[in-house]
């Protein structure tokens, strides 16, 4: 755990408490945090019995108001007997999520019932230093309060990171070829605590595949996963997701399309045009124009004596024009 407010130095005097006189200690935290447990600075007087601990939120007048937001107890037969006292821990439960800048108070009481069976707890009465609180008393188990801004209790505020859902970006995919990607992402922030990340990744929003998780990514961390084995030729989504111990969050969906693959070069067949007229030879494929051999006949005689013969790419489409203006269509199919 981590120490957070605290004031635990200079303490001049103590104050007991036992049966209705509750102290209390004000505090503010700087940072938002999970509150997990309480320490004191006590020593006792006969047999207290159990030491309680309440955590309430406090307001604008620094008294504790509205319900208990954490607890906890010990039995402090066992504590010191010595001033200056010793340090001791009492734990709350499952803690509680403190906001920064709110102020709250830590309520003790105990059962001893007189003052031979008390606790006392140490307190910085002639020159405290922590600003952000101040100590607090009553008379009446916690019904009314009294306020000392210039006096503070020895304590200390011990806690985790408040851990929130994580936040992930998408990023455009790179590399894509006719079955590989490479994806990317951004940790945008972490919630508090080290990540995994991976991409869901599929041929519809549903996704259906996942990468590997990657672990140990802290907030503004990028990582890519390159993905194999795809269909060319085709759609895929994919989003990237972090995960911590409070959840997974997603990034935005994102596309990429895989290439095709490469159209085999065609065959070259050589045809031989006959007829003694010819104008224009137009050659297809897939019904887009791929050549056109012009001027082929002598326009003086308007005949060729021994045909003509030109490159094909096949498969394809033969359009042949004469000079009259007739055209004839041949298929020229791929060689078997």
């Amino acid at each position: 755990m981590t120490l957070y407010e605290y004031y635990n130095t200079n303490d001049d005097l103590q104050g007991a408490f036992y049966g209705s006189t509750w102290p209390g200690q004000t505090f503010t935290p700087l940072v938002a945090h999970r509150l997990k447990s309480f320490k004191g600075k006590f020593y006792r007087a006969g047999s207290p019995g159990n030491c309680y601990v309440q955590v309430k939120a406090c307001g604008a007048d620094h008294k504790p108001t509205g319900a208990v937001l954490a607890s906890g107890q010990a039995n402090a037969n066992g504590w010191t007997t010595s001033s200056p006292g010793a340090w001791y821990e009492i734990t709350l439960g499952d803690g509680v999520d403190l906001s920064e800048e709110q102020e709250y108070a830590f309520i003790l009481h105990c059962d001893g019932a007189n003052i031979s069976n008390c606790l006392r707890w140490r307190w910085d009465k002639s020159s405290p230093t922590y600003t952000r609180g101040l100590r607090l008393a009553s008379t009446t188990s916690g019904g009314s309060w009294t306020t000392s801004t210039a006096e503070d209790y020895m304590f200390e505020d011990w806690g985790d990171p408040i851990i929130e859902l994580p936040t992930v970006t998408t990023n455009d995919a790179t590399g894509v070829g006719q079955e590989e990607a490479t994806l990317h992402g951004t940790l945008n922030n972490d919630g508090g605590e080290p990540c995994s990340v991976r991409f869901n990744y599929g041929k519809t929003i549903g996704y259906g595949s996942n990468t590997a998780w990657q672990e140990g990514k802290i907030t503004n961390d990028t990582f890519e996963q390159l993905v194999e084995s795809l269909d060319p030729d085709t759609d895929y989504h994919f989003r990237a997701e972090a995960q911590n111990s409070k959840g997974s969050s997603y990034g935005t969906d994102k596309e990429f399309h895989t290439t095709a693959p490469p159209v085999p070069p065609p065959t070259i067949r050589k045809v031989v045009i006959t007829h003694p007229a010819i104008a224009e030879i137009r050659v297809y494929r897939d019904t887009a124009l791929q050549l056109k051999y012009e001027e082929l006949s002598n326009l003086e005689q308007h005949y060729i004596t021994n045909g003509i013969e030109v490159p094909v790419p096949t498969p394809a489409t033969l359009e042949v024009e004469t000079l009259a203006g007739i055209t004839h269509s041949f298929t020229i199919p791929e060689p078997s």
